[in-house]
């Protein structure tokens, strides 16, 4: 039995973290930061190389981390982009569908988005479930003729404001005119995140949203937040971002953007390295065939990885035992 490795090498991202400087570009010193980490990188693979060659590192009571088969010859190895929940939890379902189609699977976890391109263009992972906001989308451009997309498996990624469920608006054009009933206040997270600039420079503007406060704080204090107005039956609004395991657990929605001040809707593509759909042509139209709803994506997350956490293997299969309809013709 093939044991999934996780090599973890530190740090932690997350969604909001990977929006930060949203829009920004790349300056020379951070490119050779990155190039510095991919260097890192490398010798800590090879090190893993000697180690699995000499029959270490590889812990065979760790069954419950198992693939099984092998449809390859040589095992999968996906990179999982730390702290960012859904790609987290995308990677434990497909550890799952992959085992089904007879591959051995494992899992390297590095902490740094751009990192984690670099090392794909590299040829240092195979493929992975992908990161998406403008800081992703440079670092895919840089490396893009190196990498191969091998299509999008969620593609309604987004940010905005949600209410709770029993709110009475449908439509951010309308919170000017209710900001008593939400005490004149939007819960945010981190100052600087990409959500809080969405607000502050988008919607504020966009829809005369002047009179309100937009507050700043950790993401847990928000959902806290937001959490606690509903137990007690108060209008709350907040910002937010799709996929999120709170969108699955707790009553709220989106508030409509007609304006789109907080941009369209992105996809998450998956992408391997160049020539991985020649490879492993079962995989890469397995993986063409398979697209989630918000509805799903935001189960996935919450079942897989919950409120924290770095995912569960036995929940990644209740989730798709769930979910049968999520299937390709590969799996029959």
């Amino acid at each position: 039995m093939a044991a999934v490795v996780a090599l973890v090498l530190g740090g932690a991202g997350g969604f909001a973290g990977g929006f930060y400087g949203l829009g920004g570009g790349v300056t020379g010193a951070e490119t050779q930061d990155l190039r510095d980490r991919v260097a890192e990188l490398e010798g800590q693979v090879t090190d893993l190389e000697e180690e699995l060659a000499a029959g270490e590192g590889v812990d065979d009571a760790s069954s419950d981390d198992a693939s099984t088969g092998d449809a390859g010859g040589s095992p999968v190895l996906i990179g999982v982009p730390a702290g960012w929940q859904e790609s987290v939890a995308a990677t434990h379902v497909w550890v799952q569908v992959l085992e089904e189609l007879g591959y051995a699977v494992e899992l390297m976890e590095i902490p740094d988005v751009g990192a984690l391109y670099m090392a794909l263009a590299a040829g240092e992972v195979d493929m992975t479930l992908g990161t998406w906001g403008a800081d992703s989308q440079d670092y895919i451009d840089q490396n893009g003729a190196d990498l191969e997309d091998l299509g999008s498996w969620f593609d309604e990624a987004r940010m905005g404001i949600v209410v709770n469920e029993d709110a009475p608006i449908t439509s951010l054009a309308e919170l000017a005119d209710h900001a008593d009933e939400f005490n004149g206040e939007i819960i945010g997270i981190e100052e600087g995140s990409g959500v809080v600039q969405g607000t502050d420079q988008g919607a504020v503007p966009a829809y005369g949203l002047d009179d309100f406060t937009v507050q700043t704080g950790s993401t847990q204090d928000m959902l806290r937040a937001v959490a606690e107005a509903i137990d007690s039956g108060e209008n709350v609004a907040a910002t937010l971002w799709s996929p999120h395991w709170a969108l699955d657990e707790l009553p709220v929605r989106f508030l409509e953007d007609p304006e789109a001040a907080f941009g369209e809707p992105a996809a998450i593509h998956a992408y391997g390295t160049a020539g991985f759909a020649a490879d492993h042509p079962e995989l890469a139209e397995c993986l063409a065939e398979i697209s989630l709803t918000p509805e799903q994506v935001n189960s996935m997350v919450n079942t897989v990885i919950g409120t924290g956490g770095q995912g569960d293997p036995s929940a990644a299969q209740e989730w798709l035992a769930s979910n049968p309809d999520v299937t390709c013709a590969a799996l029959g």
